[in-house]
């Protein structure tokens, strides 16, 4: 085996194993298998330059370490032959690689296994949050199917308490009947209380009338006592004139209560016609409508005005001179 198959291609192809290496393709035209693999690890001025065109063991090291201000083209040097210690090297090289990837691979794996952890304790926790989910499924379909069967019973009393309703719309109409009636009835028991009050006091002032009332017939008493005294008096002094005037006047009394007898008499007979001298209703006196004569006449002037009134008796009977005395007053 050649030193030339020995060696590597490539010197890093992909960022695999590590992870500050990027791969970069120079794609201006001229030399399209240029690759440059800019590796961070430890220099950052460091670029590994691999060609691809001819030689794929020839590598270019640009280095801007020391002037990192001048830009040159990259030196072309030719791989030396390999040689053992250089093999050693190389292999000792890959040794840490090897185990660098190994790591990173049981770094990987334990990932890996803490992510598989991971998913499952989240399948876990979302089969515990279905498990959840239907039973709060389950409990709001049962309310649900409760609140559906709580509102046809409702439904169901509603429409049975409907003559009730009519029934309380009713009552509450008597009511307010019955709480006008109140009113009305307490404004009448205030009436009644006043009146009893006023009843009270005046029951209460019943002995003071009483008294007076004794008191004016005590005066009454001595008073009709004091004209019995003068009317003896005066009739024991021969005031002989009072005594006829007296007698005309029973006499005249006696006279009226005959004609008035007669008058009675005379209006039994005429029963369907309307009393008074007048004639019917509304008619005048000594009207032509009159459905009868005035017999009598207005004697006494009844129907006449008290100022228009004429003596009622004539001059020479003994009431005569006491109606013009009366008149002479007014």
């Amino acid at each position: 085996m050649s030193g030339r198959d020995r060696l590597p291609r490539r010197f890093v192809e992909d960022g695999r194993g590590y992870v500050d290496a990027r791969v970069a393709e120079d794609r201006r035209g001229h030399h399209p298998g240029i690759r440059v693999v800019d590796d961070r690890r430890g220099h950052h001025e460091i670029r590994v330059v691999e060609d691809r065109r001819t030689y794929p063991a020839v590598r270019v090291i640009e280095d801007r370490r020391a002037y990192p201000e001048i830009h040159e083209r990259p030196l072309m040097r030719v791989a030396p032959r390999s040689h053992p210690d250089v093999l050693e090297e190389e292999i000792q090289l890959h040794e840490v690689d090897f185990r660098r990837l190994m790591a990173d691979r049981h770094a990987l794996a334990e990932e890996r296994m803490e992510l598989h952890r991971e998913l499952q304790a989240g399948k876990e926790e979302v089969r515990h949050l279905n498990m959840i989910i239907a039973e709060i499924n389950a409990k709001k379909e049962a309310y649900i199917s409760e609140l559906v069967d709580k509102r046809r019973k409702l439904e169901a009393e509603l429409r049975s308490n409907e003559p009730l309703r009519d029934e309380v719309v009713h009552l509450r109409g008597e009511i307010e009947k019955l709480l006008a009636v109140r009113k009305e009835l307490s404004a009448k028991a205030a009436s009644l209380m006043q009146e009893l009050s006023r009843e009270r006091s005046d029951k209460q002032q019943l002995p003071m009338l009483k008294a007076e009332i004794e008191g004016l017939q005590l005066e009454l008493t001595h008073a009709s006592c004091i004209v019995c005294r003068n009317a003896c008096e005066l009739e024991q002094k021969g005031n002989f004139e009072l005594v006829e005037q007296r007698k005309a006047m029973e006499k005249s009394m006696i006279s009226m209560a005959q004609e008035l007898q007669q008058m009675r008499a005379e209006l039994a007979n005429f029963d369907g016609r309307p009393w008074g001298t007048g004639g019917a209703h509304g008619m005048k006196l000594g009207s032509p409508e009159a459905t009868f004569p005035t017999q009598y006449g207005d004697k006494y002037n009844i129907h006449v005005g008290v100022s228009e009134k004429g003596p009622s008796h004539p001059p020479e009977s003994s009431w005569g001179s006491f109606e013009k005395n009366r008149f002479q007053y007014r």
